[in-house]
């Protein structure tokens, strides 16, 4: 539709301690195009328990939010004691994108972007931990983990895991001209291992079909999980919660 319009909803969301009986409204405002992308402008109401103000927020899915009550919910995503407004801004077949705004407790309102979207993200309330998991192909072979803390409302990268096919890039001067090249190979996939406390990256890359023997991708997701810390959040974290 290229005129605007408006979809009114109410969605009742779980009853937690914090903002108990609290109801949402999103009203689609209308659209706004931002990097290429058809943005929807959400005004999202709350009448319950406590007074609080309105927030306006972007969303590429507003379609979901007819469909799914989870697109928009209250959840401790920092694990602070309170709940925070948890919004899809993105789905498609395999993944969804979230955006978290922090409940401010001083001031009465969501009113903080935690600074990173997340990707079908689970959380780990005993560690203080989230964990955002995209694929890209392969059935999943291609993806990326990011462990994330807390510091305050703000979110940290901790640590990351990138599986994807070889893309080399070149830059070449000649007089008062530059040539950049770039290169592709899908028979290799490059794993690459950052970890951003300690500010280190290991790259490992390894031909394709290396990854169809099932003990070597067996090693190498145990590898990585180790590395992530997921096999202890695993067997740790009875309270885990999907996203």
């Amino acid at each position: 539709m290229k005129k605007l319009f408006a979809l009114l909803l109410v969605l009742m969301l779980m009853t937690l301690p914090a903002l108990a009986e609290t109801k949402i409204e999103a009203q689609v405002l209308g659209t706004q195009v931002i990097n290429g992308s058809d943005l929807s402008i959400l005004r999202i109401d709350f009448s319950g328990d406590k007074e609080i103000p309105s927030l306006y927020a972007l969303t590429e899915s507003p379609w979901l939010l007819e469909q799914d009550p989870s697109a928009i919910e209250l959840q401790d995503v920092n694990f602070d004691g309170h709940d925070d407004l948890v919004l899809v801004t993105m789905a498609g077949a395999s993944n969804t994108v979230y955006t978290f705004y922090l409940w401010d407790e001083e001031a009465g309102a969501f009113k903080t972007e935690s600074g990173y979207e997340v990707w079908n993200y689970q959380l780990f309330p005993a560690q203080g931990l989230v964990e955002s998991y995209g694929t890209s192909g392969y059935a999943g072979l291609l993806h990326q983990i990011d462990i994330f803390g807390w510091d305050g409302a703000e979110m940290k990268r901790l640590r990351s895991v990138t599986w994807d096919t070889l893309t080399e890039s070149d830059v070449n001067m000649d007089g008062e001209y530059m040539q950049w090249t770039e290169r592709h190979d899908e028979g290799v996939i490059v794993e690459t291992y950052r970890d951003y406390e300690n500010d280190t990256e290991v790259v490992e890359s390894f031909p394709i079909g290396d990854y169809e023997d099932d003990t070597f991708l067996a090693q190498r997701f145990l590898y990585e999980d180790e590395f992530l810390g997921l096999d202890a959040l695993t067997e740790n974290n009875d309270d885990g919660t999907n996203g």
